[in-house]
């Protein structure tokens, strides 16, 4: 079994629910940016403004960002009220 897929979570980390995806956006000198998205949707939750050098420098960012979202997510005291609030987000973006 991955340790990725474990339940519950190692750590601060989030359900395998959220990945980091790294999108070459623009030109260079700085065209690399990151976005997280719901594993499975196209749909991202949230990118970055910035634009990075390479692709790698873009990854770490995002996966920074990522972690920080688990700590907000894991501050909540209600699972099922973040879940909705996705949802909700989510949809409005499509």
């Amino acid at each position: 079994m991955s340790k990725l897929r474990m339940d519950p979570p190692i750590g601060d980390a989030l359900p395998t629910r959220f990945v980091v995806k790294v999108e070459r956006r623009s030109r260079p000198p700085m065209p690399w940016a990151w976005a997280i998205h719901l594993e499975g949707h196209t749909t991202a939750y949230r990118c970055s403004e910035a634009r990075y050098r390479s692709a790698e420098e873009a990854w770490q960012a995002g996966q920074r960002a990522l972690a920080q979202l688990g700590r907000e997510t894991t501050r909540r005291t209600e699972w099922p009220e973040f879940e909705s609030q996705l949802q909700s987000r989510l949809q409005r973006r499509a």
